[in-house]
């Protein structure tokens, strides 16, 4: 028996640079656009990064932890991401790590031992009734449509807008309304 020549189906010497394109493949029939788009970017930056690499990865067998943990290492610190964009890459790393694996260029998922990251809270800050002011102000002179929705939100008023925009079916009608609204709070 040769030692050279492995028993098992791993297809671990296919480039990787195919496996991405298969993956691309793949890729392209999923039903949400933003889905795809998000995917093929993600696919761009893994290709970046590569590139970047003294030694790129040339073969699917080295898609490993070690690979795995330098790319997300290099999207948080080298990209200066945040702990959610990088674990949302982590993530998405996972689903191509078992792409591969269901067509044998893997056996294991790498990506399973790279430790979600703690992810702070977004800040948010009340509105001030100053900013909202100032916002009502800029609204109401270069956006009189969404200061019209932003009022009627705020004061709860919008079913009886919605009544008073069926008494009025025309696009004219409906202006005037917006037109109305602006200047009784100006």
């Amino acid at each position: 028996m040769d030692p050279w020549v492995t028993d098992d189906e791993s297809r671990g010497f296919v480039y990787f640079d195919n496996c991405l394109e298969r993956y691309l493949d793949y890729v392209d029939l999923m039903d949400r656009k933003k889905t795809r788009q998000s995917y093929r970017s993600r696919v761009n930056i893994l290709r970046e990064f590569i590139t970047s690499q003294v030694n790129p990865i040339k073969y699917a067998y080295q898609f490993d932890i070690g690979f795995c943990n330098d790319f997300i290492d290099w999207i948080y610190l080298d990209r200066e991401s945040s702990p959610r964009t990088r674990n949302n890459y982590r993530g998405w790393l996972y689903g191509l790590a078992e792409f591969l694996i269901a067509r044998k260029h893997i056996n294991t998922n790498p990506v399973e031992h790279i430790k979600v990251m703690p992810e702070h809270e977004k800040y948010r800050k009340d509105l001030t009734p100053e900013m909202l002011n100032q916002m009502s102000n800029y609204l109401c002179r270069n956006d009189k449509s969404f200061f019209l929705a932003l009022y009627c939100a705020q004061s709860k008023i919008a079913l009886n807008i919605v009544g008073l925009l069926q008494k009025y079916t025309t696009l004219f009608a409906y202006i005037k309304l917006k037109v109305y609204f602006c200047s009784k709070f100006t």
